[in-house]
Parts: C-alpha cells; sequence; structure tokens
C-alpha cells in the first residue's frame, strides 16, 4: 500500500525534504489569512507548513487522487495542531472549486506527473483570484550524488530505461525554462524560474535510504526486480558507492537538484 509505506517513513522524510519544502514555501509568499489550494499534497507537506504561515485566519485545501494519503495527512496535521487545513480528493483537471477560490496555489513534486499539464493549468488559472499566484516545485536534472541520480540512475541504465521527454515522470520539467515556457503559454503572467541545488540528509545510512526509496517508489522496484540479479546488484552497488559518499555515519547526505517556477493570473 503506497499511503502505508509513505506514512512508515514520514519522519525521515519530513526532514529530509525539509530544505525542499522549505525553498517552495518561501517562493509562494505565503500571507496571513490567505487561501491556498496545495496539489498532489501527498501526505502533509507543504500543505501543513502553509497552513502554519496563513494562520490563523487563512486556510489551505490540500488534495490528491489517493484518500489514504489524506487520510494520513489528516494525522499528521493533527498530531502537529495544526486545523486550518481541510482535504480533498480530486483531479487536478477537474478542479470541484468555484472561479476565482484560491489566493495561491502551489504543488511540490507534482506537476511533473500530471497526465495533460495544459488542460490542469487551465482549471489552476480558473480556481485562481485575478492577481493570485501560483508556485511549483520539479525536480532539476539528475546526476551522481544527486538525490534521484545516485539511486536511481544505476538502475536506470541497466534498464535501458529512457523516460519520454514530454510525458508524466520525475524528469518531464528538468530542463531550463520548460515549466516557464508551459506557464507563460497558458497565460500567466510575471512568470520567474529559480533552479537551485538544495543540500538533503536522510537520518540513516546510505542502505536505509535506498530501500526507503524503493517503498516508496514501487513502479521503480518492480522494474528493478525485472533485471537479472547480477544486474540488479551491480546497480544497487553503484547507487550505494554514490550514496555512500555522502555518509557521516548517522546522515546520508545528497544534493536535490529543484526548479522552482511562480507567476500570477492575469
Amino acid at each position: 500500500d503506497t499511503a502505508a509505506a509513505w506514512q512508515k517513513y514520514f519522519p525521515q522524510m519530513r526532514e529530509q525534504m525539509a530544505p525542499i519544502t522549505n525553498a517552495l514555501v518561501e517562493a509562494a509568499q505565503p500571507q496571513p489569512g490567505m487561501r491556498i489550494l496545495d496539489l498532489a499534497s501527498g501526505n502533509g507537506e507543504p500543505a501543513i507548513t502553509l497552513a502554519r504561515r496563513v494562520a490563523p485566519t487563512g486556510h489551505v485545501t490540500a488534495t490528491d487522487l489517493s484518500e489514504g494519503m489524506l487520510s494520513a495527512l489528516r494525522a499528521n496535521a493533527e498530531a502537529d495542531d495544526v486545523t486550518n487545513i481541510e482535504t480533498k480528493v480530486c483531479d487536478a483537471h477537474e478542479l470541484p472549486f468555484a472561479d476565482g477560490t484560491f489566493d495561491l496555489v502551489t504543488s511540490r513534486l507534482g506537476l511533473m506527473f500530471f497526465a495533460d499539464t495544459p488542460a490542469a493549468l487551465r482549471e489552476i488559472e480558473r480556481v485562481l483570484r485575478s492577481g493570485g499566484r501560483v508556485a511549483f516545485l520539479v525536480w532539476g536534472p539528475p546526476g551522481p550524488g544527486t538525490y534521484f541520480g545516485a539511486a536511481a540512475l544505476p538502475f536506470m541504465r541497466r534498464l535501458a530505461i529512457k523516460p519520454d521527454p514530454d510525458g508524466p515522470g520525475p524528469m518531464r520539467f528538468a530542463e531550463s525554462r520548460k515549466l516557464a515556457t508551459v506557464l507563460e503559454g497558458a497565460g500567466f503572467a510575471n512568470v520567474e524560474e529559480r533552479s537551485a541545488n538544495l543540500p538533503t540528509a536522510y537520518r540513516g545510512s546510505p542502505q536505509e535510504l535506498l530501500t526507503s526509496m524503493m517503498d516508496l517508489a514501487a513502479p521503480f522496484r518492480n522494474a528493478a526486480a525485472t533485471l537479472p540479479d547480477e544486474e540488479r546488484t551491480a546497480a544497487e552497488q553503484e547507487a550505494l558507492n554514490d550514496l555512500g559518499a555522502g555518509y557521516d555515519g548517522e546522515l546520508t547526505k545528497v544534493t536535490a537538484p529543484v526548479i522552482i517556477v511562480t507567476g500570477t493570473r492575469a
């Protein structure tokens, strides 16, 4: 169960992903009293952090395709005493909200998985008030020593996986200006893009980090399992060697290249 796996690792992932969450939140510029829509919220972040920033009079609507994820989000918010947050199972391509409902729409590592980005952006624009903001964070280009590159690339090379650069997937908007151009094409104004290589740290060994990634990404785990034993072992060792360069005995430190794009509804 994907939601159960994400909840199992929530404390470690929240800590590891905090620099990524914070980068998006700072770019989003949430203000007290704002009404925020967070898309592909998963089990809590950045929706919980955003809710804190807009309290006491603002609120966050957190959405996901999975009720299991949102159930976990509600539990995590309650544990943090965050009450100004509500959840809604919905598809970003058909948002069940009235025109002009929100001041800000955010998504952390979600937009690249939408089936039809322009269609989703039309819906996002519709539910934003005039002058409302969007802030999206996606993965930047992977490479050795990076969160995605260190653990995934050794397997992808051996599997000969070459993702469709324009189809849904983690690296869909890793190319500079690609997402910004899509936002401009959708009619958003004041579009700005920033790239950053963020330091992250997983509380555990390289093996524990690799195991968590396999547990959290079922399609990737299943693909890796199709490799012959010898190749799978070689890929794992390559990944562990790369991740091991950042291990200090307590934390496994890896760089997370990200791209943050902001804009406003005209």
